[in-house]
Formats: structure tokens, sequence, C-alpha cells
């Protein structure tokens, strides 16, 4: 007789545990100048809200917003617009540890799912990987994250990070450099 402890059953990442995070480093409405993500498609400045960009909302509703619209996006809006472009995007319930899930999905609101998948990519290729960068994290992909030891991948992507944040630092993104970078530092591996 099959015993429910003899299946290899795994725990996989729970997007509402790594949302949570995600609201809490973003918080509210806020509208930089300096901040590209502020700007809708046609060059309006009308912020950001719960870490939405301007654009992706607007991919969103179908429409240029203005900042009234980005001022009332409500938490379950915005919620529903990180699952459908972020979580799903960085395949997030196929990934078996939660702090790396919550590590990747951060970064894919900051960097975008391509730029999120890349660092991955790259990561588990510096461990003697040989994955293509192509920027979409597939079968692949997550076979190799989810097989990799799990403190170790999570500490050299956290390193990865910050390369990234202080190669993209200079000009007009000095002003978030220090913001991005303590974003990064406060993420701690559990497990």
């Amino acid at each position: 007789m099959l015993r429910v402890c003899d299946l290899n059953i795994k725990k996989m990442a729970n997007f509402n545990n790594s949302i949570e995070l995600i609201l809490k480093n973003e918080g509210g409405y806020q509208a930089h100048p300096n901040d590209k993500g502020n700007y809708n498609s046609k060059g309006q400045l009308v912020g950001t809200n719960f870490g939405i960009s301007a654009k992706t909302f607007e991919r969103w509703r179908g429409y240029p917003v203005i900042a009234n619209d980005m001022h009332n996006l409500t938490t379950t809006e915005a919620k529903e617009i990180y699952f459908k472009y972020y979580w799903v995007g960085i395949q997030g319930k196929s990934i078996q540890d939660q702090d790396n899930a919550n590590i990747i999905f951060d970064h894919s609101v900051n960097a975008g799912v391509g730029g999120a998948s890349k660092l991955v990519q790259k990561v588990l290729n510096g461990f003697g990987a040989t994955l293509s960068v192509d920027g979409k994290i597939g079968s692949q992909t997550l076979h190799v994250l989810n097989v990799t030891n799990q403190n170790r991948f999570f500490d050299a992507f956290k390193k990865a990070r910050v390369s990234y944040y202080i190669s993209i630092s200079g000009g007009s993104n000095s002003v978030f450099a220090k913001g991005w970078i303590k974003r990064v530092l406060a993420f701690e591996k559990k497990k």
C-alpha cells in the first residue's frame, strides 16, 4: 500500500507569499521625474502605484493611462497585473524554493521578466550549467534551478542583482541606486 509519506511531493512557491513582499517594497503612488517607468506612451508623467509602471498599466488597460488612473489603481488590480505579467512570466508556481521565487519575482518587477530570467540563467551557468541566456524561464531553466543548491543560488543571485544595479546606476538612475541595493540586501534566505 502506498503511503502519503512515500510520495515525493515537492512544495512549490506561492504567489500570495511573494506578492506581499513586492507590495511592501514598492509602496504606493510616486511620480519621480527621473523614473522612466512613470511616463505613459505619450511621454506624460503619470507616476507609478504599487510599483506598477505607467506602460505596464497602459498595457493592462489598453489605453494611455493618466495620473488619475494611476492614483485610482487598487491593490486587487495591482495583484492581478503582477500575477499575469510577472509571476506567470517567471514560472513562479514551478519554482520549488519560496525564498528564491521571492527574489527572482522582485527582480522581474525591477528589471522586467526577461532581465530577471537572463540573470537566473547567467547565475546558473556560473555554476556550470549550459543554459541558453534567452530571457525565458522554461523547463530546462526550471529544472536546473530546482536541482541546484538553493542557498548557493540565493546568495549568488543576490550578489548578481547588486552588481546589476551598480552597472546601471549612472546618470539619471544615480538617485535610485542606494535604494535598489538596500532593497536587495534586505532579502534573506530563511531555509
